[in-house]
């Protein structure tokens, strides 16, 4: 039965067994309990085999019902009254803590007194209070004595997984300014598919830019340098490629693709191709993305690999170069299009395939295409 059929006293008794489950399955496998101290996992167990499928059943199972027990003892009227309150400033301090450093300057062991804090950061110790003890309501951050803070969990995340603040940094610095001005977009353009035409465009005043295109030439008023909205962007998107790369190597048959090169079109810093070179040593890989991204690409990439790998800058609206292409492969890219340029995405793709005649495009990898 779905959580919200059930009854407050149901929905208790399925989050007792689910948790019970988990904490068994965990024990069994000898795999950590979660926890809220600073030393845990950044990570939930996923376990492996068909392990990894009951327990993460069991984990879904058990985060639905979680939020169907607290909106019926929180109540309809109540529920929505507080999620219209709470949801802006949590997300706010979300951001303040990545955007003024103060993940960086509270040391991961011990703690620090909000004094010392405020002469690392630029907020003084009434906001940084103000700030670190709401993040204390969502359980990031801990205050072991009166007056000091130290890191948990939570708090210790981004500093164990740097990455995971480039992805705050995009969504909350960015995403949500242009979220907050959807509903003007929609009033003033309609239902438009004009990338200059959206809460993106009027939050930041764009003025006729995209966002790809603001992302190459913005500077944040000279206090950057020009393409760090792209390079920030595409650390954010290892942060889930890391997660899912396994179900790329285990999507698609690349090994039966034998010596074949591969053009990774809009491929970021590589991340993806750079696994799968790793994991398939006959492939080599082409990444072709905003020029701005292969200082990026070859901070990471491996000495190991600079013959198999390489980067492209490249046009995903120019007819694509494939004179050394055996695949073109597309992952988490039309998705960021309207769906009349990511026609002309791949229209610029399947053009090139028909000149060639042998030609095939991987798209997810989860599809193929042979012309």
């Amino acid at each position: 039965m779905a959580p919200d059929q059930l009854s407050l006293q149901e929905l208790a008794e399925s989050i007792t067994q689910n948790a019970r489950l988990i904490t068994d399955m965990l024990n069994e496998r000898r795999l950590p309990q979660p926890s809220f101290a600073s030393d845990s996992p950044v990570k939930f167990p996923e376990g492996n085999g068909s392990d990894k499928s009951r327990l993460q059943e069991a984990r879904m199972s058990l985060l639905t019902s979680t939020l169907s027990l607290e909106q019926l003892v929180t109540g309809p009227q109540d529920f929505i009254m507080w999620q219209s309150l709470t949801v802006m400033h949590d997300l706010f301090v979300l951001q303040a803590l990545e955007r003024f450093g103060v993940f960086n300057a509270v040391p991961i062991d011990g703690d620090i007194s909000y004094n010392n804090l405020a002469a690392g950061v630029p907020l003084n110790e009434r906001q940084l209070r103000r700030i670190i003890r709401h993040a204390m309501t969502k359980n990031i951050f801990t205050e072991p004595r009166p007056d000091h803070v130290a890191h948990n969990a939570f708090s210790i995340a981004p500093i164990k997984n740097p990455l995971l603040q480039a992805w705050i940094g995009h969504n909350l610095g960015e995403m949500l300014v242009a979220s907050a001005h959807l509903g003007d977009a929609i009033a003033k353009y309609g239902d438009t598919e004009d990338m200059t035409e959206t809460g993106m465009s009027l939050g930041f005043h764009l003025e006729g830019k995209s966002i790809w295109e603001w992302f190459v030439v913005d500077d944040d008023e000279g206090r950057q340098e020009k393409g760090w909205r792209t390079r920030r962007f595409a650390q954010a998107m290892e942060v889930r490629g890391g997660h899912e790369l396994v179900h790329i190597h285990n999507g698609f048959d690349w090994g039966s693709l034998g010596e074949s090169r591969v053009v990774d079109l809009g491929g970021s810093s590589g991340h993806v191709s750079i696994s799968l070179a790793q994991k398939f040593p006959l492939l080599k890989f082409v990444v072709r993305d905003f020029a701005e991204l292969q200082e990026h690409f070859n901070e990471g990439l491996p000495s190991d690999l600079r013959s198999r790998v390489n980067f492209e800058p490249g046009d995903l609206f120019l007819p694509q170069r494939a004179q050394t292409a055996d695949v073109f492969f597309l992952r988490h890219i039309l998705h960021d299009w309207p769906d009349t340029a990511a026609i002309e995405i791949l229209r610029n793709i399947i053009n090139t395939q028909d000149e060639l005649q042998s030609k095939s495009l991987g798209v997810g990898p989860f599809k193929q295409f042979t012309t």
